[in-house]
């Protein structure tokens, strides 16, 4: 079942520029990434500030929180942390190398 999606029709806020402020920030931090990853650390320490700042600054709240679909949540975290394994591993390393020679013959 897909939630529907609910227009409101009121003057753009603080808030309202506030969360793209975050987001715009968060988006910039996650493109610089490479050059700022010994400050920062990796990209899913970038992804908690959204978080903090949104929930800390009351932005988003309890009933959004409680609203979040976990399983998705969930999926996405195992998803990043299993392509973290494989390039540490460097099983991708060995998988790029079996395709290349699997295609130049």
């Amino acid at each position: 079942h897909t939630p529907s999606i609910t227009v409101a029709h009121e003057k753009f806020r603080a808030p309202h520029i506030y969360t793209i402020a975050v987001t715009a920030i968060t988006i910039l931090l996650w493109c610089i990434q490479p050059l700022i990853s010994d400050i920062v650390g990796p990209s899913g320490i970038i992804s908690l500030i959204p978080i903090v700042l949104l929930y800390g600054a009351g932005v988003l709240g309890k009933s959004d929180f409680e609203s979040l679909p976990w399983n998705v949540v969930f999926l996405v975290a195992g998803g990043i942390a299993l392509s973290l394994g494989v390039q540490q591993s460097h099983l991708l390393d060995a998988i790029i190398d079996a395709l290349k020679m699997a295609t130049d013959g």
